[in-house]
């Protein structure tokens, strides 16, 4: 976890000396390490600094006062509101997007904005868990690898991030997310999990997805596991 954090910040440094050297603004987008919020925007300096909360409900943005104040009104609003673009087509050659409406009719997600200001408020008065979670990941990887065959795990490596993303042959992503639900009510993430490059380098169409958090016990990926071990008999 701390070499994939070093490298992030490795490259939004990188990033941020383009930005200086061709006076653009820089923004910066914190979703994937929300607890990096004071490393991000103040040693790296950028101009807009953005974490999204769940489902992109609700778009956190902070900025310098002189980056904010020579946005187009437009934009300010989008800024403040959080409209989120919709991604037609990811891949490292190009990105297609298409824009919402600059003026989007409605109330904005202000319940969601207060949300999720506590759960950061809770997350840091817990204080650091990345043992806690990198042991408990270690242990669901351990038990799917010994225990399913044809499984593949992808993203094996070391201090990683707490989530098992893996694949079963003969079977479908989609279908063991939907079986795994209703045999045992445990939610598992199934799809391109927004990360169409990373599915084409490996050459699958979708993945499972188990996530790991501060709020995990061995108990639940336990019965997670033996879900999983159904849904893939039921589906060969």
């Amino acid at each position: 976890m701390m070499l994939q954090k070093n490298i992030a910040l490795f490259l939004l440094a990188l990033c941020l000396s383009i930005r200086t050297l061709h006076a653009v603004e820089f923004r910066i987008d914190n979703e994937v390490l929300p607890g990096e919020v004071k490393s991000t925007t103040y040693l790296l300096d950028g101009d807009f600094f953005s974490m999204i909360g769940q489902n992109g409900e609700i778009t956190y943005y902070d900025s310098k006062a002189e980056s904010f104040v020579i946005l187009d009104p437009a934009l300010r609003i989008q800024a403040r509101i959080g409209l989120e673009e919709t991604k037609n087509e990811i891949n490292f050659l190009r990105t297609q997007i298409q824009s919402h409406p600059k003026f989007e009719a409605g109330t904005p997600n202000f319940v969601g904005a207060i949300g999720l200001g506590t759960a950061i408020d809770y997350v840091r008065s817990v204080g650091d868990t990345t043992l806690y979670e990198s042991e408990l990941c270690s242990y669901v990887s351990s038990r799917l690898t010994n225990e399913i065959a044809g499984i593949r795990l992808y993203g094996t490596a070391r201090d990683k991030a707490p989530i098992v993303s893996f694949c079963v042959s003969g079977t479908s992503a989609g279908d063991i997310g939907t079986l795994v639900d209703k045999l045992a009510g445990v939610a598992i993430r199934t799809g391109r999990m927004c990360a169409e490059p990373v599915m084409a380098h490996y050459g699958v169409e979708f993945m499972c997805r188990l996530s790991i958090g501060l709020y995990t016990t061995q108990g639940e990926l336990d019965v997670a596991v033996e879900a999983i071990k159904k849904a893939v008999t039921m589906l060969r």
